[in-house]
């Protein structure tokens, strides 16, 4: 042989030498790869302080009690005797004045029976209900109805019917 015959022979064999080894290197670091201990889903968390508990909820308000010299005062109450379309019929009056044109026969529509549902079997008014009560006759009455109607409404002073209906001098 050659003496370049020797040489690319020894080459080519160096060559297929490190080829084996890049192979079982990455096929040992493959098994390496498998044997690892899973890491557990739910770890158990270091040591560290307490988290602080949260702070109780802040106190519900008390509605304040109706002052006598309400204007709310007279229909504040519901009678034990009365339904709740009765009921609704005094807080009806008491809010639009009971002009001519407004009043509606128990059953027959408008305000007096309609609304009486809001009142179910409550027999306190408080802020929120009168409030509620108020929408329905400042649509009608105070938004959608003529003058007289309006000043009634505002002569009466329990609603306040701009923008979103409000109960007022509670």
């Amino acid at each position: 042989m050659s003496q370049n015959k020797i040489i690319v022979t020894i080459i080519i064999g160096a060559i297929v030498l490190i080829v084996l080894a890049i192979a079982v290197a990455g096929g040992v670091m493959v098994i390496q790869k498998r044997k690892q201990v899973p890491v557990p889903v739910n770890p158990v968390p270091a040591p560290g302080p307490m988290p602080m508990p949260s702070p109780a909820p802040a106190p519900v308000p008390v509605p304040a009690p109706i002052s006598a010299n309400s204007k709310w005062a007279p229909v504040m109450n519901r009678s034990p005797s009365d339904s709740a379309v009765e009921y609704m019929g005094k807080i009806y009056d008491a809010i639009v004045g009971d002009p001519i044109g407004f009043r509606h026969a128990p059953y027959e529509g408008g305000v007096t029976s309609e609304q009486a549902e809001y009142l179910g079997e409550a027999t306190t008014l408080d802020r929120a209900l009168a409030s509620r009560l108020c929408e329905n006759p400042c649509y009608w009455y105070y938004n959608n109805g003529n003058e007289e109607q309006k000043a009634a409404i505002n002569n009466a002073g329990l609603c306040y019917c701009v923008g979103t209906p409000t109960a007022i001098n509670f």
